[in-house]
């Protein structure tokens, strides 16, 4: 029988902190953008009211971060942020959301993690008399068994992979991988440049 030991409940901090890194350097990377259009219109331009705008709605978005966040970054500028739909809820991309209040979070607390899941029979071991279901999550502290064999079968020293997920349920779905998170985040920041680098000028400066 192989059972997941107790050590594995506790997820190593700098694994924690890699993953608080890395969504507070994608959200910030959305501020960045935000400041270089306003000094690709002003290169004088007062950068501690600019900030990309994140939102939980689009009634929020357009009632506050339109006019306090975005307002002086020029009028293609807005009409771009606004075609993102950077708010959760309704029409908008929750990815946005996402990353938002998961670095909100990550300010505050560590984020938090928990949840295995098992990718597969070690190598060079036998098949076994039973195993659990790859394609669902077991709390860790549950400490749960993963697989049996037969009695006499060579089990010492097998070894399982592991993902990590968030705990973080009024932001994230339970029992999603941490690295499927990220690489949306990611595909979504790049997606957003991309997209900037194709539509705004970079030259102009005009309104």
């Amino acid at each position: 029988m192989v059972r997941a030991k107790h050590d594995i409940t506790v997820v190593p901090h700098s694994i924690v902190g890699a993953i608080g890194d890395a969504v507070h350097n994608l959200r910030s990377a959305l501020d960045h953008f935000a400041c270089a259009l306003a000094l690709r219109r002003n290169p004088d331009a007062d950068l501690e009211r600019v900030a990309f705008p994140i939102r939980k709605d689009r009634e929020a978005f357009d009632s506050v971060a339109k006019k306090g966040k975005i307002n002086n970054l020029g009028s293609d500028a807005v009409s771009f942020i606004d075609r993102l739909k950077p708010y959760g809820g309704g029409d908008g991309v929750a990815a946005f959301w996402r990353v938002h209040r998961l670095d909100i979070v990550d300010k505050h607390r560590a984020l938090l993690t928990t949840g295995i899941y098992t990718l597969g029979v070690p190598s060079g071991m036998p098949p076994p008399a039973s195993y659990s279901d790859t394609n669902k999550w077991q709390a860790l502290e549950e400490n749960p068994v993963i697989a049996r064999w037969p009695a006499g079968d060579p089990e010492n020293h097998a070894q399982y992979i592991f993902n990590v997920a968030l705990n973080e349920p009024e932001i994230i779905p339970a029992r999603v991988p941490v690295l499927g998170v990220l690489f949306e985040i990611k595909s979504l920041v790049e997606a957003v440049l991309y997209k900037a680098e194709r539509e705004l000028s970079w030259t102009s400066r005009t309104a």
